[in-house]
């Protein structure tokens, strides 16, 4: 098997869908229960919308995300694609459409960080991407991703946590006292016998 990413061919959302499904393929697996982290929602959400026979529950952890808007707001700032390709394709891939999250029928937990303040940046953030943190608190779009979502998974249930960050909570003990167990009860309850 080749290992290396080849970013000549399609690299985008459809591509990871078919991956995924090759995936489950080999392991055998008729359906799932798909939980995924940042950028993988829109990748989800796809393969929910495209393959609905395949999926039996989404968990999106902090990654039930407009990717298409988010695009529109990063090239405003002038943040840069990221520095590696591979998620810059990626990330290309999934601002390609907005969610299609009225097409989803499995049952969806978003488990979303919010903020009652600014957008936390560092202090050794770049100035651009300060900009796009700025632009997106401006624009209301956490609260706007997860007004679309509740709008359009029929079956969507909304967690949000405050006081971390999009990658700190999977590390904060804090924050994994407080959704772990929403996710295990969402996860038990969407459970084929």
């Amino acid at each position: 098997m080749n290992n290396v990413l080849d970013l000549n061919r399609p690299y985008d959302t459809d591509t990871l869908v078919r991956d995924l499904l090759g995936f489950l393929d080999f392991l055998g697996a008729p359906r799932a229960h798909l939980a995924g982290h940042s950028i993988a929602g829109a990748e989800m959400t796809r393969i929910a919308a495209t393959h609905p026979e395949r999926v039996d529950s989404l968990v999106y952890l902090d990654a039930a995300v407009d990717y298409q808007a988010s695009a529109a707001i990063a090239e405003e700032a002038g943040l840069e694609p990221h520095p590696d390709p591979a998620i810059a394709a990626i990330q290309r891939g999934a601002a390609v459409r907005r969610p299609e999250y009225r097409r989803v029928r499995a049952p969806a937990l978003n488990i979303a960080v919010v903020f009652d303040g600014p957008i936390p940046s560092r202090p050794d953030d770049p100035d651009n991407y300060k900009r796009f943190l700025r632009l997106s608190e401006a624009r209301g779009v956490v609260e706007a991703n997860i007004r679309q979502f509740e709008r359009g998974v029929r079956r969507g249930r909304v967690l949000r946590l405050k006081d971390t960050t999009h990658g700190g909570f999977v590390s904060d003990a804090a924050q994994q006292r407080i959704f772990v167990p929403v996710m295990r009860q969402f996860l038990l309850e969407n459970s084929r016998r």
